[in-house]
């Protein structure tokens, strides 16, 4: 499995949810890229709408989800999986209390 670094830019998403860097206590976007083809982690989030689906991360990086979400591309779980600090999927809780960055409804 090849892993890249990939410059910020403009990014829509579907097969995505929001996971927490355990060790780090951050939230980030994984999911599947339409445009590019391929899985993505993001960087930090800086700032979620979940209402309109849309996001921005700390590397300038602009999301745009084509479906709210949910279940993440297989090949991102895969990925997750080799994360030795761990991770887990962020909850509705968790997102609500990440405002006020956050905005819309988790």
């Amino acid at each position: 499995m090849d892993i890249q670094l990939i410059p910020p830019g403009h990014a829509q998403m579907k097969a995505w949810n929001v996971i927490k860097l355990k060790k780090l206590g951050t939230f980030h976007i994984a999911g599947f890229e339409i445009s590019g083809r391929r899985w993505r982690i993001s960087t930090e989030i800086r700032e979620l709408d979940t209402m309109n689906l849309t996001a921005k991360t700390r590397s300038g990086s602009q999301y745009k989800f084509t479906e709210p979400r949910g279940v993440m591309h297989p090949t991102v779980m895969v990925v997750l999986g080799t994360i030795e600090e761990g991770y887990s999927i962020a909850t509705d809780e968790e997102l609500i209390q990440f405002k006020p960055q956050t905005t819309g409804e988790a």
